[in-house]
């Protein structure tokens, strides 16, 4: 596992209680203390101050979270695509919808969702396994629940990667005692004021959060895709290697294009009442690809000269060449 090719730092979610979801989708800055309230705030790279976003105060139980979220997505698989270019990153973005559900369906059977962990770090790639994790997270109890009414074994043995909703599952949960109350929540934010070398490495800090806070991890889900630094070398379940702590890196968005994961994000049957769908605001400022404040530029192919001399910049989801997403970064 290299420097590269590790887990994105930033918000570890781990099965089992703490803090509530968020209220509705948020990316980038999103923060939630360990009772499920507190407040949202978007930030942007180098402000010290965030302005709060003006949202809905009450809080929704997990429960109702997923269950949003998995009617939006199915919305968005029932789409009938047209026989045009649009229609063609339609279709390729509900099928790899449909494969990635499988993956994280896949883990959930074979580890548990007491053994996950989610890392999260508010880009695009993490907003997209992020909504499709709660949307399987419905299904999965409420399939679990029914073979456990029918005397069946909770883990099946045969999981492939290509799920579809069963029938008796289609209504999900009839009880919040059947759902997950909540999901811990652990954030990784440096000290302030920062240390002196030497530095903790990440690979200690790693091995620090899997000993002291979730011994019980066994898995846990990352945003990485094909296009990624050594992202060309995965797939969708690879365990840590060298000196790492040992764990089974799940990678459900893998095989996304560019273009496919923007048709999801934007999709009005995600966006729900909310449309578009918020993400992180950098994404529609030119900014294609989000690392640290030290090497994150905006994308030069999406700038534009105004015929008075001004400059502007046209927002990523027009960005659809995957070979030229990080040419922001430095």
């Amino acid at each position: 596992m290299t420097e590269d090719d590790r887990p994105h730092n930033g918000l570890f979610t781990t099965g089992g209680h703490a803090a509530t979801a968020p209220p509705r989708p948020y990316a980038n800055g999103t923060t939630i203390n360990g009772s499920g309230g507190g407040s949202t705030k978007r930030c942007k790279a180098g402000e010290d101050d965030a302005e709060e976003d003006p949202v809905d105060k009450e809080e929704r139980s997990l429960r109702d979270v997923c269950k949003d979220i998995h009617d939006r997505v199915q919305r968005f698989l029932r789409i009938e695509p047209a026989s045009d270019a649009d229609g063609d990153v339609i279709r390729r973005t509900q099928r790899q919808t449909r494969i990635s559900q499988g993956v994280i369906q896949r883990a959930l059977v074979e580890y548990g969702f007491e053994h996950l962990s989610f890392s999260y770090n508010g880009g695009k790639d993490c907003l997209v396994l992020l909504l499709l994790y709660l949307s399987v997270l419905w299904t999965h109890f409420a399939e679990e629940k029914n073979r456990l009414h029918q005397g069946q074994d909770p883990k099946p043995s045969n999981t492939h990667t290509d799920t579809h909703t069963h029938p008796e599952a289609a209504n999900g949960v009839d009880s919040s005692s059947d759902f997950p109350s909540t999901i811990a929540s652990i954030y990784a934010e440096p000290p302030d004021p920062f240390p002196a070398p030497p530095v903790v490495s990440f690979r200690d800090a790693f091995a620090q959060y899997l000993d002291q806070h979730s011994p019980r991890i066994k898995a846990i889900f990352v945003g990485t895709r094909r296009t990624d630094p050594h992202g060309h070398k995965l797939t969708f379940f690879d365990l840590t290697d060298g000196a790492w702590p040992r764990f089974m890196r799940v990678h459900p968005v893998l095989e996304w294009r560019l273009d496919e994961i923007w048709c999801f994000l934007r999709s009005r049957e995600l966006g729900g009442q909310w449309m578009p769908l918020e993400y992180c605001s950098m994404y529609d400022e030119g900014y294609t690809s989000l690392g640290g404040t030290g090497d994150t530029l905006r994308n030069p192919r999406l700038k534009v000269l105004e015929p008075g001399g001004g400059v502007s910049w046209r927002p990523a989801y027009q960005m659809v060449d995957d070979e030229r997403e990080r040419d922001g970064r430095e």
